[in-house]
């Protein structure tokens, strides 16, 4: 039985307390020399460890600097990629004075690791996976950023692991070694009682009746007088001790888990706490548009800098002030509506625009964003307000609105313009190119071509002043028809051989295609190839000019026109669309 169990080793004590001095006394010096070696060895691997990320955290600050200094990021990327070949380098953030981030590698890796709050005292935590440092950027010996680094110790611990378990068997095997030898001389020397102990045996089997029996007035008969009476009494008092034991025990663990439970707990929503409060004094500070906490009442508790530059106030004149002070009468409504409309949990945000009054008396427009935080309980707190300057960008509108009217009118009367004046130049053209045929007989032919010939351009000139005007206006009606390119084309590349012949220039047209024919308006698709072969004729001064139709890609029709020609520019070609324009 159990009880009988605990009896017989109370009886064994004797011996097993010799043995345990002895054993306790090895095991101390086994367990000092074997945690003696693992410390000094942890303790150089972790110097050894340190020493080598100050070597390559410092490499990467001096390569920070420079790159700092000429804002130019290529040469860090560089310098971070090597490092990783030589280190366990996992994140690197560079943030300037201003608070900006200037350079990273791995920003979520340093963002989860929270690589603001750097490792206690800049020393190796094996609590932890990441060894978080932190560096000053330094020029002519002022701070100009912050180096936040994160290396990784998990191969360290690894090391470390592996020495222990590397260790611990020879520490293991001379420590059993001892207490065999430890063991082998108390047995030896505690064969005397062996007598003692098979009576006690027997005792313990159930014969309460027996008792040890020693005459011997030496240590040992004393020793057994004691324990026949010590057994009559304990065996009493055994059962209740150990079940208030066992109670006791229970209660204990009990109490000592919630307790732990609930300092684990405190500890870790306090620490998420001060995280919050730290990350958000930072975004609130450093924030670039105006920011400002207000009380339910209105009253201004906290500002930024920036809230201070857009009224053009300083956190004296606005801070225990309230708010309805600086936002003109006529927006008042607005703003209190707005407060109202989130207290009453109507919308958990919202933007609207109002004036607010600066210090010089002047008004500006802003953006106003403005949210409500409530208590765990779900009371209204304060407000959280953003404000952003839209001054400028009110006038802009304004300016453009007047400006885009303005450029309507101009183009209205351009096209009127254009209209008339083509008119007046069209009536006087008609009547100079109808003479021309009545004077065939009785002047020089060649003078007559040259008239017709400048008549007609003057002509066509004002064809296209006048469809470009009807175009750009939106009044030009296209007529889509079916065209016979083939046609059109051998009728327009005759129309330009006798200039071609008057400028020694050779015209030809190709046919490559046996289906010529597309659906478009005849006068405005014939007007690009009238275009394109007239511009080809004009500023080829020898050599050829091709006209080619062929088949393109799928069911495409191409029409390609080459000369020999000076051509155009790469950098002209952007414009050639431009009304007017011309290299």
């Amino acid at each position: 039985s159990k009880r009988k169990k605990k009896s017989f080793n109370i009886f064994k004590t004797y011996k097993a307390k010799t043995l345990f001095y002895f054993s306790f006394l090895i095991t101390v010096v086994f367990a000092a020399g074997f945690f003696f070696t693992i410390f000094e060895f942890q303790k150089n691997k972790i110097e050894t460890t340190a020493n080598t990320i100050d070597h390559f955290a410092n490499y990467l600050r001096d390569d920070f600097a420079v790159g700092l200094s000429k804002k130019d990021t290529s040469a860090l990327t560089n310098s971070i990629y090597q490092i990783i070949k030589f280190s366990d380098l996992e994140y690197a953030v560079s943030i300037n004075y201003k608070g900006q981030i200037f350079h990273y590698y791995n920003l979520e890796k340093a963002e989860s690791n929270i690589y603001l709050v750097t490792s206690k005292n800049n020393k190796i935590d094996l609590s932890e996976n990441i060894f978080k440092k932190v560096l000053q950027i330094e020029n002519d010996e002022k701070n100009i950023a912050e180096l936040y680094v994160g290396f990784s110790i998990v191969k360290l611990k690894e090391e470390i692991k592996g020495e222990i378990f590397f260790i611990l068997p020879y520490f293991g095997g001379g420590w059993l070694f001892c207490l065999l030898i430890v063991f082998l001389i108390i047995n030896k020397t505690f064969k005397p009682f062996k007598k003692v102990i098979e009576t006690t045996r027997e005792m313990m089997d159930g014969d309460y009746t027996k008792r040890i029996d020693i005459k011997d007035k030496t240590e040992l008969g004393r020793l057994g007088k004691a324990i026949n009476y010590l057994i009559e009494n304990l065996e009493q008092g055994q059962s209740q001790i150990s079940k208030m034991d066992a109670k006791l025990k229970g209660a204990f663990k009990e109490k000592i888990g919630e307790l732990n439970l609930e300092i684990n707990q405190r500890r870790i929503a306090e620490k998420s706490v001060r995280i919050s409060e730290k990350q958000f004094r930072l975004l609130f500070d450093i924030a670039p548009i105006g920011m400002a906490k207000i009380s339910i009442e209105g009253q201004i508790s906290q500002i930024n800098n920036s809230f201070c530059e857009t009224l053009g106030y300083n956190d004296i004149d606005l801070i225990d002030n309230d708010i309805t002070k600086f936002i003109v009468e006529e927006d008042l409504k607005i703003f209190k509506n707005l407060q109202r409309s989130l207290i009453e949990k109507a919308t958990p945000k919202e933007t609207i625009e109002i004036c607010f009054k600066k210090r010089d008396g002047k008004i500006i427009n802003t953006l106003l964003k403005s949210a409500l935080v409530e208590d765990e309980k779900g009371v209204p707190v304060n407000f959280i307000i953003q404000v952003i300057d839209i001054t400028q960008q009110k006038e802009t509108e304004k300016n453009l609105i007047v400006a885009r009217e303005k450029a309507e009118e101009s183009d209205r009367l351009k096209t009127a313009f254009l209209a008339q004046m083509s008119h007046e130049i069209r009536t006087p053209l008609n009547v100079i190119l109808n003479t021309t045929v009545i004077l065939e007989d009785d002047i020089d032919p060649e003078l007559l071509d040259a008239v017709n010939h400048a008549g007609k351009r003057l002509q066509r000139t004002i064809d296209l002043i006048l469809n470009m005007s009807a175009i750009q206006s939106g009044s030009y009606d296209p007529e889509f028809e079916t065209i016979d390119l083939d046609k059109e084309l051998k009728i327009m590349v005759n129309e330009f051989k006798g200039i071609c012949k008057e400028k020694n220039l050779e015209i030809e047209y190709l046919k490559e295609t046996d289906n010529a024919n597309i659906v478009g308006d005849n006068y405005t698709v014939m007007q690009i190839f009238q275009n394109l072969i007239g511009n080809a004729v004009k500023y080829t001064p020898k050599g050829t000019v091709k006209v080619i139709l062929k088949n393109g890609q799928t069911d495409l029709i191409s029409v390609e026109v080459k000369d020999t020609g000076i051509g155009i520019s790469d950098e002209y070609l952007e414009n050639i669309f431009q009304p007017f324009s011309q290299e």
